[in-house]
């Protein structure tokens, strides 16, 4: 198993240049072919121009994300008839030239007239929709994208492809008029490949899979040329591919991807470093954790997982030695990894398209996870030195909100869902279609569950999906993010939760199914430790019982946080 993960991490090395190229190459990467395994995803394009030039280097891109892409394709239809869907999609992709409207329809109409036939869509896909926006640098299309922008970010599971944005960034280089003549589409050659590039690597992938959580970067040779125990602090070099670099990481933790280092160095040195190079944009404050010491890598990286409370396949992982990539994935078979390639941009642009870097939205969670999990290392010291477990949740001055069918928090319930591993209880994974439908279905119930203590605002960190059935409350998954696990408040989501929800159903006895995965002791050990275990059944490891009339363990111990049910939904 290891030696298959070193080689995987050392195609995937060779295969950077390619894919990352400033501008990508046709010819290099028809030459790139996957040995790994993949998963498969079905993608329907809805269009009225061709998409195949795009969808021919799709697949490579895809590949390097650890997917199999398989593509059908609509008539040449203006008319958008979606009336007709195959619900087993995994992902629609609206394609269009909206020039081709642009005679007939001003931009409200054009607006208008769309959205009803993207509703329509909605309405009938189970699957992920992804809309490629008007490039143009006209102010039909502005107007359009701008209206465009507003509808979708209410609607779920529905994304913007900015075709626009990749058209300002290429400039006079997108469209090419020779290319309509021959084969129906205005773009160029280059505009083809970074669409597919787009595609492939960013937003297919946001869509299917978790975004990651971290990004571990060495130092030496990495965030700048040069060798601190070597060259000098004064001496290493900061060009013009290092500071593009450190900028984009910077840009990376402002959407609340966490940062940390792993380096083989002095501590005290790499530290100084920070201090006395002002030209760095990154300062240590940026960092929620930094090892450095003369261990191997991944012994580092262990600490790290440790110190964040994050598992490994959820940390890209970037260092300019292939020997210690190798080295790092015998020991982490899931975790990414990404070669620093010394006097190349390539790099930089990797993490401009790296897969599961990109987010469309930026949630309160994102930009709060940083200072929450540095203010973790304050929490242990209090809890080493408490008393009891009343006196440390007293110290912290913890308060738990809990909301009942919040549609508002639809993204952050579905990333719960899809994201959270070592408390979840049946790993649903699921989308905001799903969690949308359960929201107004009069038979289900959802709660979100909001953390704050004097240290931080930690945001919505927990969510419970439930059901009545057969005058039973059936609890289908409950979630709790890793980095609010070890506060003492596990219980108390857990059993206040049931008991809002058995009030609010009326009912008197609760069921949690329960599926045992690889890394979810910790949900197991709490139910163990709360709840009555009944005889499991076929569809899940276990079955835990909550009923009114036989009170849990300890029922009324839990009760030590400031409680505040939702005033909207109480």
């Amino acid at each position: 198993m290891a030696h298959k993960s070193v080689e995987k991490a050392l195609e995937k090395a060779r295969w950077q240049a390619a894919l990352f190229a400033e501008i990508p190459s046709r010819y290099e990467l028809s030459g790139l072919i996957a040995d790994w395994p993949t998963s498969k995803i079905s993608l329907f394009v809805h269009r009225n121009q061709p998409f195949e030039f795009i969808a021919h280097q799709i697949p490579v891109y895809a590949a390097f994300a650890d997917l199999q892409v398989e593509f059908e394709f609509s008539d040449y239809d203006s008319t958008l008839n979606f009336e007709c869907v195959n619900k087993n999609n995994d992902i629609e992709i609206i394609w269009l030239d909206f020039d081709q409207y642009d005679k007939n329809m001003a931009p409200e109409v054009l607006f208008q007239w769309f959205c009803g036939r993207l509703n329509t869509l909605r309405k009938n896909s189970a699957g992920k929709i992804l809309v490629s926006n008007w490039p143009g640098l006209h102010e039909q299309a502005t107007t359009f994208n701008q209206l465009l922008n507003e509808h979708v970010t209410g609607m779920t599971d529905t994304f913007i492809c900015d075709q626009a944005a990749l058209q300002k960034d290429l400039g006079k280089n997108y469209f090419d008029e020779r290319n309509m003549a021959i084969a129906g589409i205005g773009l160029s050659n280059q505009a083809c490949l970074e669409t597919a590039r787009r595609f492939g690597l960013t937003w297919i992938p946001s869509v299917v899979g978790p975004r990651l959580k971290a990004i571990i970067v060495d130092l030496d040779h990495t965030l700048y040329s040069g060798v601190i125990e070597e060259d000098g602090i004064e001496e290493i070099k900061l060009e013009s591919h290092h500071l593009a670099l450190q900028k984009r990481l910077m840009e990376l933790h402002d959407s609340g991807m966490m940062l940390a280092i792993c380096s083989k160095n002095n501590r005290d040195m790499v530290y100084k470093l920070f201090r006395k190079r002002k030209d760095f944009p990154l300062t240590t404050d940026k960092f929620s954790a930094i090892v450095a010491s003369w261990s191997s890598k991944s012994e580092g990286i262990q600490h790290i997982v440790d110190a964040l409370g994050v598992s490994a396949d959820s940390i890209l992982f970037i260092d300019d030695n292939p020997a210690e990539l190798a080295d790092v994935a015998s020991r982490f078979p899931d975790i990414k990894l990404l070669q620093a390639l010394e006097g190349s941009s390539t790099t930089c642009n990797a993490l401009r398209h790296y897969p599961g870097l990109h987010r469309w939205h930026t949630q309160k969670e994102d930009r709060v996870r940083t200072k929450d999990v540095q203010a973790n290392r304050e929490r242990a010291w209090i809890q080493k030195n408490s008393q009891s477990e009343e006196d440390y949740l007293k110290a912290l001055e913890m308060k738990l909100m809990f909301y009942v069918n919040p549609d508002h928090l639809l993204s952050r319930l579905s990333q719960l869902s899809n994201k959270t591993n070592r408390f979840n209880t049946a790993f649903l994974r699921l989308d905001e279609s799903e969690i949308a439908r359960r929201l107004h279905h009069p038979e289900h119930y959802i709660i979100a569950v909001e953390l704050e203590d004097y240290l931080s605002d930690s945001g919505v960190i927990g969510a419970l999906f439930a059901h009545t059935e057969s005058n039973t409350l059936i609890i289908d998954e409950i979630c709790i993010s890793c980095r609010a696990l070890g506060r003492c408040i596990e219980k108390t989501i857990l059993l206040e939760s049931i008991e809002k929800l058995l009030s609010l159903s009326l009912m008197q006895k609760a069921i949690i199914h329960f599926n045992e995965g690889p890394k979810n002791s910790t949900a197991k050990q709490c139910l163990d430790n709360t709840l009555q275990l009944a005889p499991g059944g076929s569809k899940c490891s276990a079955i835990y019982v909550y009923d009114n009339n036989q009170p849990a363990a300890n029922r009324n111990d839990h009760k030590l946080i400031d409680i505040i049910w939702d005033a909207r939904q109480s």
